[in-house]
């Protein structure tokens, strides 16, 4: 017995040796699980690639049909980086409207071995500062989407995680996430569809000032901050909703089944505030100082579980 745990030591003993001089010699190969299958990337991080030139400087409007993450920013370089597991799986194409397109296959799953591998495919395009796109499309993909200092007159995202920042949006502005949280910061917009299936979301230093705005999370907490709406809808199935410095100019309506509803209002001028909790305590404020009888705005509360906690 003594013996063949002898022998199960050595062996051992050489197997790991043999990976440590593999490792050393740069044998590393990630493996991964992508679409049902197994496969092995290069082992170099990834393939890379750039394209560059009048084409990028001119696009106009972003198509993203991939599950690639997209990086946009602005540059006094205009170009589009892609960073691709395996060669030519990432297609990026600028048709001759202008058109910049983003296809191909996507690798879903999750990496097995590779220990020092990034296997995320990820494109990064950098447009003139000054660009004003027509939209940016992303149907029901799984990406991350990063957009800082570009302006559009549309953009309507379905996928992972949507982070923006600083931007002026003139038409639609709609953005579903279906595993991933919502961050918009510095945004301009007549108003925002928000929906998440499975995060957070959260709005700073926005305003909002045309039509009902709708921000709903199935599973997660919403966080405003700063933020001017015309309208507001909003609605967290199992989450909490907090709120600081927020202003509806018209009427506001906050609903939680499982969660806390709590925040600071600013400019309560003509605003009657109701608030309901079916199993918690509510402590509102009631502000006394309607101007005009006939332009009151409603700030409505509701919460089915939780606490309302509403100060001035």
């Amino acid at each position: 017995m003594k013996k063949k745990y002898a022998i199960s030591l050595i062996v051992i003993l050489i197997g790991i040796v043999l990976m440590f001089i593999g490792f050393m010699r740069d044998g590393i190969h990630p493996i991964y699980f992508s679409n049902h299958n197994l496969m092995v990337a290069s082992k170099n991080k990834h393939t890379y690639h750039e394209i560059n030139g009048k084409k990028v400087a001119n696009v106009k409007s972003i198509n993203i049909g991939n599950d690639a993450n997209v990086l946009i920013r602005p540059s006094s370089n205009p170009r589009v980086v892609v960073h691709d597991v395996r060669e030519n799986n990432i297609k990026v194409k600028i048709s001759g409207d202008n058109n910049l397109d983003i296809s191909g296959n996507s690798n879903s799953g999750f990496m097995l071995i590779g220990f020092f591998q990034d296997v995320t495919n990820k494109v990064e395009i950098y447009l003139p500062g000054k660009t004003y796109l027509n939209y940016i499309h992303q149907y029901n993909q799984s990406g991350d989407v990063s957009i800082k200092n570009i302006n559009t007159k549309a953009l309507n995202l379905s996928g992972g995680s949507v982070n923006l920042q600083n931007m002026a949006i003139n038409g639609e502005l709609k953005v579903g996430s279906t595993d991933g949280d919502v961050i918009l910061k510095n945004i301009k917009a007549n108003n925002a569809v928000l929906n998440s299936d499975d995060g957070n979301v959260s709005v700073s230093d926005s305003n909002f000032n045309k039509g009902e705005s709708q921000i709903v999370s199935s599973n997660g907490d919403i966080k405003f901050r700063n933020v001017v709406f015309d309208s507001l809808y909003c609605d967290s199935s199992n989450g909490n909703i907090g709120f600081n410095n927020l202003v509806a100019n018209k009427h506001l309506k906050i609903q939680s089944e499982d969660g806390d509803i709590s925040g600071r209002l600013v400019n309560d001028k003509n605003v009657r505030i109701s608030a309901k909790s079916d199993d918690g305590s509510t402590n509102v404020y009631q502000p006394n100082n309607y101007l005009n009888s006939k332009n009151i705005k409603n700030y409505d509360f509701y919460t089915s579980d939780g606490d309302i906690n509403v100060s001035k």
